[in-house]
């Protein structure tokens, strides 16, 4: 009975362990730490998608920054 019992336990724990190893965030994945609800960017596959990425980047730390000063000073 112990060995069973054993058995079991072990396979919830590899069941948790690979659901944490192999999840991945899919592109609707929220950006942790913002306050907004907006989803996180997609990460360019190629080289020519980088500016663009770039400036989507810039403005959601400006927009985040923005909402910390406009928090502070209320």
């Amino acid at each position: 009975m112990r060995v069973i019992m054993m058995m079991l336990v072990l396979l919830v724990l590899a069941l948790l362990v690979a659901r944490q190893w192999g999840g991945v965030a899919g592109p609707g994945a929220r950006v942790p730490g913002a306050g907004t609800e907006q989803p996180a960017s997609q990460v360019p596959r190629h080289v020519q998608d980088l500016p663009a990425f770039e400036r989507e980047m810039r403005r959601i730390m400006d927009d985040a920054a923005r909402d910390r000063m406009e928090a502070a000073g209320q």
